[in-house]
């Protein structure tokens, strides 16, 4: 027995915005697996830069700007890949996919050479699907989503309900599952209670410094792993603020790092 997903058999909860798709069905004798981060693991992210760090259980990089055999040397180490992928923005720059994005799916420029795209249209939904395998492809051992939450900003272009966010991110994961990779979400505190069950782990950006990090107390009780960034300056200039976000990142089960906004690889702190 095992878990998939199916579009047709969404059934919406009104209460809170409740969207569940996930259904028991027997598959005989077929087996999927995939790798499940642990609570216990340690981690790193790095998405810019020369990889410098690299003796963590996990380490977090980026799908594009790194390449196989950088992936390669991690895996040596002993540390499973996460590769890390913005599913809701086009970018011109990702020579992988950039000419197959139609027109009329690219919305209000974000910033230099980035877009946000219509999650609705099926065309940007198979393309974020062949992601998925193009990082299986180049051996990464899960996928980090991030901007998953497009009905968050007004500035897209487009209508996207907190509905639609829900089911196209219950995509991903039963693409990656399928394929037999893990798959967290970066920032996703608002759909905690209809992905808790299927992925496998989540990122947060300065939860501790939004005080947002009881809200993952959802997730992390169900054994899952949510992985915390901090970068504010204030964390090397005062103990006492530093000691703060370790007590909260323990009370609340988050694993904490403070890095460099650009996520170079360089740490100033982790709260063990």
């Amino acid at each position: 027995m095992k878990k998939i997903f199916l579009g047709s058999a969404v059934i919406l909860f009104m209460s809170g915005c409740n969207l569940e798709n996930e259904l028991d069905i027997e598959e005989g004798t077929e087996t999927l697996s995939w790798f499940k981060p642990s609570m216990e693991n340690s981690w790193r992210i790095q998405e810019n830069g020369v990889l410098n760090n690299k003796n963590s259980d996990i380490q977090i990089i980026d799908l594009f700007k790194y390449n196989q055999s950088d992936i390669y040397d991690l895996k040596q180490r002993g540390s499973k890949v996460i590769c890390s992928f913005s599913a809701g923005e086009f970018n011109s720059k990702i020579n992988l996919d950039a000419n197959k994005f139609p027109a009329i799916a690219v919305g209000n420029i974000k910033s230099d050479n980035i877009s946000w795209i219509d999650i609705n249209d099926p065309i940007v939904k198979e393309i974020m699907l062949s992601r998925i395998d193009y990082a299986k492809s180049s051996s990464c051992d899960g996928v980090r989503i991030k901007n998953a939450d497009l009905y968050n900003d007004i500035n897209t272009g487009f209508n996207i309900s907190i509905m639609n966010q829900i089911s196209f991110n219950l995509a991903l994961i039963e693409k990656a599952h399928k394929i037999g990779l893990s798959i967290g979400f970066n920032n996703v505190n608002e759909q905690i209670e209809n992905l808790k069950n299927s992925a496998d782990f989540l990122t947060s950006e300065e939860c501790h410094i939004n005080d947002i990090c009881n809200k993952y107390e959802t997730f992390t009780k169900l054994q899952k792993p949510v992985y915390n960034i901090e970068y504010n300056e204030i964390y090397s200039t005062s103990n006492e603020e530093l000691n703060k976000l370790c007590l909260t990142s323990k009370a609340f089960d988050v694993q904490t790092v403070v890095t460099s906004v650009d996520l170079n690889g360089s740490y100033k702190y982790i709260c063990e």
